[in-house]
């Protein structure tokens, strides 16, 4: 359902770094795009789980997935057996500290396997663990090394997207079907047909790499005064 709009509680992630790069240069050529890394099992950690990403039915996950439906429902058994379950649970009357959790989803898809999907659940924003501001997984994470934020500068996207395409990485492949295929044809259209990059120049350094992404600097027009530029000095 999350990959066919319908609003859940689950964030789309990526374990293939071109996949989300992807996803943060499709759209709008105007603004500034953003990739971000995340280490799932930090995460998992603030459970007190000391490494690793939980299987689907861990009883953690099925807390975070039912528990809304149930106590909205007026489920009570269901809802005492799901407590019962739930790892270090304080008290029947209590209720746990509440934080975003990493899915490693079953594949049942052709877009889950294109994308290399993995998910991270939130919990209900009045279920969230005090002190932190609803379900960031900012507010969670704070070692800057565990999740990190890359800015993809807006003038960049344009050539990054058609160097993705080079590679494989475009609609048609992260959406194996029609509509994928469609908006690719679409794409390349208006593109103006093969937008390939050259082949690589492997002795280019970083910075000519950089020059080759940005868009050509507009050149400035000088007006010419009249008078001859290569005249020879009087002696």
């Amino acid at each position: 359902m999350q990959h066919h709009g319908t609003p859940t509680r689950l964030l789309d992630w990526s374990e293939n770094v071109l996949v989300a790069l992807y996803f943060a240069v499709e759209q709008s050529e105007k603004d500034d795009g953003e990739l971000w890394a995340l280490q799932p099992s930090e995460l998992w950690s603030q459970y007190g789980f000391s490494r690793g990403v939980p299987l689907m039915a861990h009883p953690v996950l099925n807390f975070l997935a039912l528990e809304p439906q149930l106590s909205d429902a007026g489920c009570e058994d269901s809802l005492r057996k799901l407590k019962r379950n739930f790892p270090k649970f304080p008290t029947e009357n209590d209720f746990p500290k509440l934080f975003p959790a990493p899915i490693h989803p079953t594949l049942r898809f052709p877009r889950m396997v294109a994308q290399m999907s993995t998910f991270t659940i939130h919990p209900p924003a009045y279920r969230a663990a005090p002190p932190f501001v609803g379900d960031s997984i900012e507010n969670c994470l704070t070692n800057k090394k565990k999740l990190v934020r890359y800015i993809v500068p807006h003038p960049f996207k344009k050539k990054l997207k058609e160097n993705l395409a080079a590679l494989g990485i475009q609609r048609r492949t992260l959406f194996p079907d029609l509509d994928g295929l469609s908006l690719s044809i679409v794409e390349e259209h208006n593109q103006g047909g093969d937008t390939k990059p050259a082949p690589p120049n492997w002795g280019q350094k970083p910075s000519d790499v950089i020059d080759t992404l940005a868009p050509p600097t507009p050149k400035k027009v000088v007006a010419d005064s009249g008078r001859e530029k290569n005249k020879t000095p009087q002696k």
